[in-house]
């Protein structure tokens, strides 16, 4: 049958444009308006649209959607606790609250006609406990799904390795369990995992996690084609530092979150050395107790294909600052994130005159000291030319600081600048509404 290969074709690679144009073509000459909506997702998916035509074809399709969407579901009624997300007509993903019967829902939903793409599944705070884990890891609606959400279900290392033993869930490419508590024994039995060898994403956030269950991670290769890992708020200290960066075990891996791990300045000294780590974009090492020693790492660092880098809430200073800004290592920094790192109006200084940031697109300095004098030297620096983001809340810029911001000439990529928390008076205000005027998010 047509239908039925072109959807086995599509849960394989719900990319696949080509097999959705053809799919869309056939529902079309049969008068589906599933086709209507498959031809409005491939021009937001493909076309490169202005802002005010994505804007209405998006509204266009979400209208198409909230007409249709009861009469896709062929008379099964969507619990209010219940929300779906649409593709083509059919459901890809299902977010219940944490009160929702989600095992009712499963079970009154598996093998509807509309669940053909379902692909994605978020029982986010629905406290399933273990036990509830033993029976989504054997449930059949969930066979080939791709995207799990986990967090903050009282799951611990016996769910966990639920997990790492489901023939169901072979299929995970994502897969967050952050908010649990699995400690090392859960994670050595997801890396050492025979049916998880899919997964791309990995996020087990504040889960009592040591250097012990990073070791493993580290040097077990089944789990080789973890792209992101989130290890964020765990304890795994300079020790599963060291580890990560040894960790050859994880070729793939471009995003690396570790705020709040207590790294320390030699934590960031192993990163910022590795070898097998060169392949990161993104890298988060907020509050971490890191210093000016380990900014100077980092400026030295061998990671130079870094895109983001996230160190809020660290004691680096202006002498840390300062490193950041003369560092040709992270010269292709897009996103820099330093808020509440003490850097002061010097060290903010230091990176306005940096001449290694030339391609900045997001820039945070929240609570960093920012008074009008420096704000004015800001706003002369050809640093922001490119910003398109900028963070400066709880600074104190007052109103001179806010003239200068609106009459910079460097800000000509400006689209959101973040002001609240500012001292920012009437005329400050009214010089603002000039950036509104050209169409950024100015927020007071």
């Amino acid at each position: 049958m047509f239908e039925a290969g072109i959807q086995a074709r599509l849960r394989a690679d719900v990319d696949d444009w080509t097999s959705w144009r053809v799919y869309a073509d056939w529902l079309t000459e049969r008068g589906d308006v599933r086709g209507e909506l498959i031809a409005l997702e491939h021009r937001l998916a493909t076309a490169p649209l202005a802002p005010e035509a994505r804007r209405a074809l998006q509204a266009q399709r979400d209208a198409l959607v909230a007409a249709h969407w009861e009469e896709w579901l062929l008379g099964w009624v969507c619990p209010p606790d219940v929300r779906l997300e649409w593709r083509g007509g059919a459901v890809r993903e299902m977010r219940l609250a944490p009160w929702a019967n989600w095992r009712a829902v499963l079970a009154s939903f598996a093998d509807h006609p509309a669940s053909w793409l379902f692909g994605s599944l978020s029982l986010e705070g629905c406290q399933i406990g273990d036990a509830g884990v033993e029976a989504l890891a054997r449930h059949p609606a969930l066979s080939g799904i791709t995207a799990l959400n986990l967090q903050q279900n009282y799951i611990g290392p016996d769910g966990a390795r639920e997990i790492a033993a489901s023939g169901v869930l072979g299929a995970l490419a994502s897969l967050k369990l952050g908010g649990n508590h699995i400690q090392n024994q859960g994670l050595v039995a997801l890396a050492r995992s025979r049916s998880l060898g899919s997964l791309v994403r990995l996020d087990v956030y504040r889960n009592d996690i040591s250097a012990e269950g990073v070791r493993v991670l580290a040097r077990t290769g089944t789990l080789r084609s973890l792209v992101r890992l989130g290890l964020g708020a765990n304890r795994i200290g300079w020790d599963g530092a060291h580890a990560l960066a040894r960790a050859e075990a994880l070729p793939a891996l471009t995003e690396l979150d570790l705020r709040k791990n207590v790294l320390r300045d030699e934590g960031v000294r192993q990163l910022a050395r590795s070898e097998t780590l060169r392949g990161l974009l993104r890298l988060d090492l907020r509050a971490n107790k890191i210093c000016a020693g380990g900014a100077l790492e980092l400026a030295g660092s061998t990671l130079v294909g870094l895109s983001s880098l996230r160190l809020g809430g660290n004691d680096i200073g202006s002498q840390g600052a300062w490193a950041l800004a003369q560092s040709e290592a992270l010269g292709g920094l897009t996103e820099l994130e330093l808020g509440q790192t003490w850097i002061r109006p010097e060290g903010v200084r230091a990176l306005a005159g940096s001449e290694t940031f030339g391609s900045l697109a997001r820039l945070e300095l929240e609570r960093v000291g920012i008074d009008d004098d420096t704000m004015q030297f800001l706003a002369g620096s050809e640093v922001l030319r490119p910003v398109r983001r900028l963070n400066l809340r709880a600074n104190r810029i007052g109103d001179r600081g806010a003239v200068a911001l609106a009459s910079s000439e460097t800000l000509c990529s400006l689209a959101e600048l973040d002001l609240r928390g500012n001292p920012v008076r009437e005329e400050g205000r009214a010089a603002l509404q000039r950036l509104a005027a050209r169409g950024c998010e100015v927020q007071l």
